[in-house]
């Protein structure tokens, strides 16, 4: 019985390392795609980009995301490709510590996970939608196995030792039996 559910609780866990290897890759392309918008060549890319998706250049809405785009603030820019890439790196680092199965690995991802659950409710509150709803139950489910697993092997790897409970109450007693005026 045991066995069938580490089985299980171990499938789950490499799960949740596809999960956060697939958003590790993810996260490193955006924070390149805004490397990229450094590049003092981003009016060429734009252009191009109008080109191929046919947007009309002159319409209000892609005139904002051009304008964006052509004059980014280059500091904003670069914080936002390095902390993407930093929590991208993180990612694959649970990813790698969850496929080997590192215990540590599974701390780091539930505590990661736990800690966007209040940005994801609020978010939820703020912007009702599914995506949304389905990002946070997502989360939740991580966390649930996470702790689940760990919960798990600290109760596999750590039993309850009944038996020492009576020898240590014996050996107390024949303490106070072998020196009966040494009294706490």
């Amino acid at each position: 019985m045991r066995a069938a559910a580490t089985t299980r609780s171990s499938r789950a866990v490499q799960g949740v390392a596809w999960v956060e290897a697939a958003k590790g890759v993810a996260v490193l392309a955006v924070a390149g795609g805004l490397l990229s918008l450094v590049h003092p060549r981003a009016d060429a890319a734009v252009a191009q980009m109008l080109r191929d998706t046919h947007l009309h250049a002159l319409s209000r809405v892609p005139r904002v995301f051009i304008d964006a785009l052509l004059h980014p603030d280059e500091k904003r820019l670069l914080s936002l490709a390095a902390g993407a890439a930093g929590y991208g790196l993180l990612c694959l680092l649970e990813a790698w510590a969850l496929g080997t199965g590192r215990r540590w690995g599974q701390w780091l991802s539930a505590f990661t996970a736990a800690w966007f659950l209040p940005l994801e409710a609020g978010h939820l509150v703020r912007h009702p939608s599914v995506l949304v709803g389905m990002v946070l139950i997502g989360n939740l489910a991580i966390v649930a196995v996470l702790v689940w697993t760990l919960i798990e092997s600290h109760s596999t790897a750590h039993p309850p030792d009944t038996a020492a409970v009576p020898a240590a109450v014996d050996a107390e007693a024949g303490a106070k039996a072998a020196h009966p005026a040494v009294e706490a």
